[in-house]
């Protein structure tokens, strides 16, 4: 057969790892003539990673009271199956950063939920979680939650008439005393008289 001849003889190279690589080919003729390509490079790697993203966390109960949790819930998302997904917790008080929780483990596209539990925390305080997502490549931005402020409960005393009192005064004084942690500037008073036949 004479004249030019252009084929393509197509190889698998499925299983190379990521690098550079070069390449040429050769021709030989049934007469023996033997003839090679120019020497070429070419390099094979990895897609580019994409980092993972989180929503916005939602801390609750907002305000919480001084016996209560706070729970900072968040979905994480990365669009790179396979990837081994972890987030690091920042609990800030007032804006400092106060109890770090790291490398906690998620899962992708997951409502997942990390927990303060209230014997960290104090009345009048201001509570906000941050939370950063990590593939095992590329950390994803931070998001942080609104802030929650840890409210302490009113006492209330009862200081007059003394329990089981009997009177001939129809009308008697009632009195009773209250504080709030908080440094409130204001209390707000229900009292409850109920006439009972005896």
């Amino acid at each position: 057969m004479t004249g030019v001849q252009t084929c393509a003889l197509p190889i698998s190279t499925a299983g190379l790892d990521y690098g550079n690589y070069t390449y040429y080919a050769y021709a030989k003729d049934t007469s023996g003539n033997e003839n090679e390509t120019e020497l070429r490079e070419v390099t094979i790697e990895a897609a580019a990673n994409n980092a993972p993203t989180v929503d916005t966390p939602t801390l609750t109960p907002s305000p919480a009271k001084i016996t209560e949790d706070l729970n900072c819930s968040f979905i994480v998302s990365d669009p790179d199956d396979g990837d081994t997904l972890t987030v690091n917790i920042t609990w800030y008080q007032d804006d400092e950063d106060a109890v770090n929780i790291s490398a906690m483990s998620v899962t992708n596209a997951t409502y997942t939920n990390a927990t303060l539990f209230f014997g960290n925390t104090t009345a009048g305080q201001n509570w906000t979680c941050g939370v950063e997502p990590y593939d095992g490549t590329d950390f994803g931005s931070q998001a942080n939650s609104s802030s929650v402020y840890i409210n302490s409960l009113p006492t209330v005393a009862l200081t007059d008439p003394e329990d089981n009192n009997q009177t001939p005064n129809r009308t008697p004084t009632f009195s009773w005393t209250g504080s709030d942690g908080d440094n409130s500037t204001y209390l707000l008073y229900d009292v409850n008289i109920t006439c009972h036949d005896g």
